[in-house]
């Protein structure tokens, strides 16, 4: 892995109206790039967000000094396949065309606890409109391997977004249930939907904000476990670069 630098992200920028950059790489060891890194970020960088390990206090403080500000912190569960116990989805599917403008409209007004509707300098209309994108991504075949869908009346009442990692493992990208659907189970039919239907070989992934807390019992429910975690942090500098 390289060293800690910055990437353009030429999606997130058109979602957030600025050039949007990721610090990535060895982000550990960022400690040791502080002087490359500030003359980079003092040039006029918009936005950027970066990603550690929750067992890197050097690491924090160095991104904090930089003006990084912790936003989240992610907790990423994985189970077997065949530890989820399969429940009757009768009403779940995978997404057709059709789904599409009844899983954006979710999508737009489900969430709260991810690091973009957390970021007080990003306005919720922003953030909403990040999520509708994220899945009219999947629409056009822009990102995602699968899209399920639980119906109730005809209509999509909830999703489950998809990608298949590099070593067969189900991750889940995005999930979402209407307000009126929740506390129904359809988010624990559409998992178990999705270990049952999609192909690949090992276990599920999936990650979900410390406070989201509906959702990590949710999935240790299910039979997820804890893995690891991560401090999420983002820094809104100049309006050019």
């Amino acid at each position: 892995m390289v060293a800690p630098q910055l990437f353009a992200d030429p999606w997130l920028s058109k979602q957030l109206g600025k050039a949007a950059f990721h610090l990535a790489g060895r982000t550990e060891e960022i400690t040791d790039y502080l002087e490359p890194l500030s003359a980079r970020l003092s040039q006029g960088v918009p936005f950027a967000d970066a990603k550690i390990t929750v067992d890197s206090p050097a690491a924090m403080a160095s991104l904090q000094s930089l003006g990084f500000v912790l936003i989240d912190t992610t907790l990423q569960f994985e189970m077997p396949r065949d530890g989820l116990a399969i429940r009757n989805a009768a009403d779940v599917a995978f997404a057709t065309p059709d789904d599409a403008e009844g899983i954006k409209s979710i999508a737009e007004g489900a969430f709260v606890y991810d690091r973009f509707h957390r970021d007080p300098a990003i306005p919720d209309g922003t953030a909403n409109a990040l999520k509708r994108a994220w899945v009219q991504n999947f629409f056009a075949g822009q990102r995602g391997d699968w899209m399920v869908t639980a119906r109730r009346d005809g209509a999509a009442a909830g999703f489950l977004q998809l990608l298949k990692s590099v070593e067969g493992k189900l991750v889940i990208d995005l999930i979402a249930v209407g307000a009126p659907y929740r506390g129904a189970g359809l988010a624990r039919a559409m998992i178990a939907f999705a270990a049952r239907e999609c192909d690949g070989t090992g276990s599920i992934i999936v990650g979900t904000q410390v406070s989201n807390i509906p959702s990590v019992r949710l999935y240790e429910s299910l039979g997820f476990r804890l893995t690891s975690a991560q401090y999420v942090f983002h820094r809104h500098g100049a309006t050019t670069c």
